[in-house]
């Protein structure tokens, strides 16, 4: 009983590696190819276009000017600042 415990283990394990393995050779050949075509593009004179997600012609604004209403911008007298330190 162990024995053909065993034996099924093994064979559903197999099943499996051989499952995985035929669905990686598939995604890297698909891969491999679509490299194949941008290549022949390329070689053909052809320029790659960015999707427009993925561009970003400027940064995003920051704000450069400190805000007085924040705690640490406002102004203390002369002698509060000599008597902390």
């Amino acid at each position: 009983m162990i024995a053909l415990f065993i034996t099924s283990l093994f064979f559903v394990t197999s099943v499996a590696v051989l499952c995985s393995l035929a669905d990686s050779w598939l995604r890297a050949s698909g891969a491999y190819r679509s490299l194949m075509r941008e290549q022949a593009l390329l070689d053909a004179g052809f320029v790659p276009q960015i999707d427009a997600s993925e561009q970003r012609l400027r940064t995003e604004f920051r704000r450069t000017m400190v805000n007085p209403n924040r705690p640490y911008a406002r102004r203390r007298a002369v002698g509060t600042i000599r008597a902390a330190v």
